[in-house]
């Protein structure tokens, strides 16, 4: 798995796109430590439309990163995240996300699209 990293300041946005096989663990340290060791912009997207295979994503690991969700909020500018996502399992896996959002108080907007036009769109509205 490998992330590339695209900062638009001028957008106010990170994009970072996620390709090859998923892991998922790798992904959670990679996401806690850039928090920790760069700055970040108001907005990112996690484009996961270039990832094959994967593991399935257990409702641990869910909770693990609604926490690290929690801790952008708290320590970061970041007031939106978007994740496209392709196929309708992770894309279901995403929107749960919004359950655990409320589980761990996570006051950061996070939500999950089909398309990276679509959260351009979400990411314009204020």
């Amino acid at each position: 798995m490998s992330i590339k990293v695209d900062k638009n300041d001028s957008k106010h946005l990170t994009v970072f796109t996620v390709r090859g096989e998923l892991d998922f663990e790798g992904l959670l340290a990679y996401m806690k430590s850039y928090n920790e060791d760069f700055a970040l912009t108001k907005n990112c997207v996690w484009d996961f439309r270039p990832t094959t295979g994967g593991e399935v994503i257990s409702e641990t690991q869910l909770g693990f990163f609604a926490a690290i969700l929690k801790q952008y909020a708290f320590e970061s500018p970041v007031s939106k995240m978007g994740f496209v996502i392709q196929g309708d399992l992770g894309f279901g896996l995403a929107r749960m996300l919004s359950t655990f959002e409320e589980l761990y108080d996570v006051t950061l907007d996070a939500k999950a699209f089909l398309s990276m036009e679509d959260a351009a769109i979400w990411l314009d509205k204020d």
